[in-house]
């Protein structure tokens, strides 16, 4: 790495190269200002600064980090600043993404020292530059007594690492040294009762602000049924670990756990008993693998349930699982009561008032789907506030709204910004993915969706979106092959019977299709689907296959269907009238009109009136279409997304950790003054081999550890 120090003493410098040296940086550089520093790393990568809050120039340590925040190529540059009796901008550097601060004195006796203390503190923390930078401003405002301050880091801190008991003990201090007795008194309960290791600490702070060594007002135990919490379900072979979470579960107030060593019942049951609240599984089952059955889970419940995993040790390649799969919580084994107290706590609390991003993203996602416009306007200010939240996570989440809104053409181009801003590549593959297969771009959507299998080969949802891809391509052959191994995994899910149901009455299997659509609730998604393809059939000129597509629809519904099959009749009525076969049309359209629904009934009325004047007048009937999307317009999307694999794979990655405390701390200390410097701006301009790094722009993605 190299470093660059700044100082306009040259006897500093030569001090600060000695110690940096001595403690194993072997590439450092001196200057004397900050605009030399600038220049130098328009040339040359750095990845260490450290300066004044101010130079002999008059230019401000805070200039060169807004330079550092505007351009990625620079990203990575780590800034710690030398403090003096002038302290005024600092709380200002760290709001900008200052790493750490030092007291500078002209003898490498207290130099050596304060600089070896940041190399630890790093290895204390992990490099996690969030940590390390948050303890350095803690230090000051504390002895600055900037109580208000202390509060705002400590807010923040606690959204990206919720119920970091730490960080709780902290924010409460704050509070209780600003006077907030009651609010820090709450803060100092939900620490008592998520981190009792911390108890210790907890009573000196009583000690010291209600001279007592207990909380005064001790609340009573937390209920699961306060969270509107009642039910259960623990999977696991360790019959001695099922005893010790039924007895947590039982003591924390739920009224019924339900515990099974076996997956294979905990199914069955599942049959029976629909209504969960919880699930705390293990990750390595007998009979089942554990990333199968909880697949199989999530089909059945849904997303909005609380998933707790338990397992000694995850892979690094089953991590996007434990994503994909909505796990609120890792619990390692054994398992320690106390930890599994509060972790289930800490599910219960997120489910009511979330407050991790994973949790609210999760829950804004799954109001989008439902259409819940309130829910996810209020959710999606949440999560867009969230301080840890990077502009991929932004973008992503845009797609997932737009997809759901039926905006495709929106969706793709957020996935597609996501994808270059360096966010989930799966995640953003598989928005793409299924925005194409709408747009009706099938070539396109397979490669997509394939790279999605590839990357999350037990999730049946993506499994059956590459075979309804094939289907629509007319690869029968794929769709067979990619719907068998999805039945394999789970032939209970909706999604495999409605794939299936979709693949029988399009290859004529129409009695395949009647089992199949009568083992399920609703035949929306089928019905929509076969419509869009018959219409879409129609629309380039192959009347036959599309009126023969309804037809087959007709012949596989169940019995008792006459909504249905009136809905069905007039959508082949339309399609009829559009290859001019009037006479079919009216045949169609008067079983249309045997419909309940009134607007049906009418719309059937119109269109045969309309076919009634063309046959008499016998000029062919006018019907609108939507213009089809030209070669050129399909051709660029290819070129698209060609360009944004590229660039993910040629993308360097940099973590949530590396922005420092930017957005998770603000402050109005030094305000005034900080504009002062910042109306003037430093110029940069790169050079050499940087200038492919930031013609390319190097690609920003999120860390989970970081960013959890």
């Amino acid at each position: 790495m190299r470093c660059l120090a700044i100082s306009a003493s040259s006897s500093q410098r030569q001090l600060l190269s000695s110690v940096l040296k001595e403690l194993g940086f072997g590439n450092v550089v001196v200057v004397s200002d900050i605009k030399t520093c600038l220049e130098m790393m328009e040339a040359e990568e750095v990845g260490w600064i450290i300066g004044p809050l101010q130079d002999a120039n008059d230019c401000s340590i805070l200039q060169l980090l807004e330079a550092i925040n505007k351009q990625p190529v620079l990203r990575h540059v780590k800034v710690s600043v030398l403090r003096d009796e002038d302290q005024e901008l600092l709380p200002k550097a760290f709001a900008m993404g200052a790493m750490s601060c030092h007291k500078f004195a002209m003898t490498r006796e207290a130099c050596y020292p304060e600089l070896k203390k940041l190399l630890e503190r790093l290895t204390v923390h992990e490099f996690d530059f969030i940590k390390v930078a948050a303890s350095y401003l803690q230090e000051y405002l504390q002895e600055a007594r900037e109580f208000g301050d202390l509060r705002s880091l400590f807010t923040g801190l606690l959204q990206v690492y919720p119920g970091h008991p730490d960080y709780m003990l902290s924010l409460a201090h704050a509070l209780l040294q600003m006077g907030e007795l009651d609010t820090g008194r709450v803060i100092l309960h939900q620490v008592k009762l998520t981190g009792p290791d911390r108890n210790d600490r907890v009573r000196a702070l009583c000690q010291e602000f209600f001279e007592s060594d207990e909380l005064p007002d001790e609340p009573e135990v937390v209920l699961a049924e306060h969270f509107g919490f009642r039910t259960c379900l623990v999977v696991d072979p360790n019959e001695g670990s099922l005893e010790v979470m039924k007895q947590t579960l039982q003591n924390l107030g739920f009224g019924e756990v339900i515990c099974q060593r076996d997956p294979i019942a905990a199914l069955k049951w599942l049959r029976l008993n629909k209504k969960v609240d919880l699930l705390i599984c293990e990750w390595k089952l007998p009979n089942i693998p554990g990333p199968v059955f909880l697949y199989k889970l999530r089909n059945r419940l849904g997303l909005n349930i609380p998933l707790l995993v338990i397992n000694e040790s995850i892979e690094e390649r089953e991590i996007p699982f434990l994503s994909e799969l909505g796990a609120s919580r890792l619990l390692q084994k054994p398992i320690d009561e106390k930890r599994l107290n509060a972790d289930i706590i800490w599910a219960l609390q997120q489910h009511t008032n979330p407050t991790d991003p994973q949790v609210i993203k999760q829950k804004l996602v799954l109001a989008s789907k439902r259409h819940d416009l309130a829910e996810t306007k209020k959710l999606k200010a949440l999560y867009f506030n969230l301080p840890a939240l990077m502009d991929a996570e932004k973008q992503l989440m845009e797609a997932h709204i737009a997809f759901d809104s039926g905006c495709f053409l929106h969706a793709k181009k957020y996935a597609l910004e996501a994808m270059r801003l360096g966010g989930s590549s799966r995640e953003a593959m598989e928005i793409l993915g299924k925005s194409l297969m709408k747009l009706r771009d099938f070539d396109a959507a397979v490669r997509c969706l394939a790279n999605v299998s590839f990357i999350s080969p037990l999730n049946v949802s993506h499994l059956c979106s590459l075979a309804e891809c094939h289907l629509e391509q007319g690869n029968d052959q794929a769709f067979d092959q990619v719907m068998n191994k999805a039945q394999a995994m789970d032939d209970e899910s909706t999604e495999v019977l409605e794939t299936a149901a979709k693949g029988a009455i399009k290859q004529g299997h129409t009695d395949t299709a009647r089992k199949l659509l009568s083992r399920l609730k609703s035949y929306k998604e089928v019905m929509a689907f076969m419509n869009n393809r018959a219409v879409s059939l129609i629309r380039v000129g192959n009347f036959q296959e599309g009126v023969d597509l309804y037809k087959k629809t007709l012949e596989s519904l169940p019995e008792n269907q006459q909504e249905m099959k009136a809905l069905i009749h007039y959508n082949l009525g339309l399609g009829l009238a559009r290859s001019n076969r009037l006479e079919d049309a009216l045949q169609a359209l008067s079983e249309a009109e045997r419909s309940q629904n009134q607007q049906r009934m009418n719309k059937a009325k119109s269109l045969k009136t309309r076919i009634v004047a063309a046959i008499n007048s016998g000029e062919p009937i006018a019907l609108k279409s939507e213009p089809q999307i030209s070669e050129k317009a399909e051709q660029d999307r290819m070129d698209e997304i060609k360009k944004m694999e590229a660039s993910l794979a040629a993308a360097e990655k940099i973590s949530r950790s590396d922005y420092c405390l930017i957005n998770i701390y603000r402050t109005a200390l030094g305000e005034d003054r900080a504009q002062e410097f910042l109306s003037k701006k430093l110029n940069f301009t790169p050079r050499g081999k940087l200038v492919k790094d930031y013609h390319r722009g190097l690609v920003l993605e999120d860390s989970t550890k970081d960013a959890s």
